[in-house]
């Protein structure tokens, strides 16, 4: 499986970070030892929503595509009540 997430600053919630793996535990984990330098300014991180693919393309498309569709991907994590725990949400293609 490979994923897109949006994570969250805890102590900035206003900051986000959207990116690309197979493992979004361990990725989490990298990102919280400051591991990418965008968000190791913004320490630490919760995963606000991770979208799942089955195939490596579609999961980079969505992930490198335009600020607004990744937007739409964010309010929509925005309003669930659970946003602190995962949410795999499968789109169907």
């Amino acid at each position: 499986m490979y994923y897109v997430y949006i994570l969250q600053s805890v102590d900035k919630p206003d900051k986000f970070y959207v990116g690309y793996t197979e493992d979004v535990r361990a990725r989490l984990i990298k990102h919280n030892e400051g591991g990418s330098k965008y968000t190791s300014k913004y320490n630490p991180w919760t995963i606000k929503n991770a979208i799942s693919f089955n195939a490596k393309e579609k999961a980079l498309h969505l992930k490198n595509t335009s600020r607004a569709t990744q937007a739409e991907l964010l309010q929509r994590s925005i309003s669930d009540d659970q946003a602190l725990h995962i949410k795999i949400f499968r789109l169907r293609y």
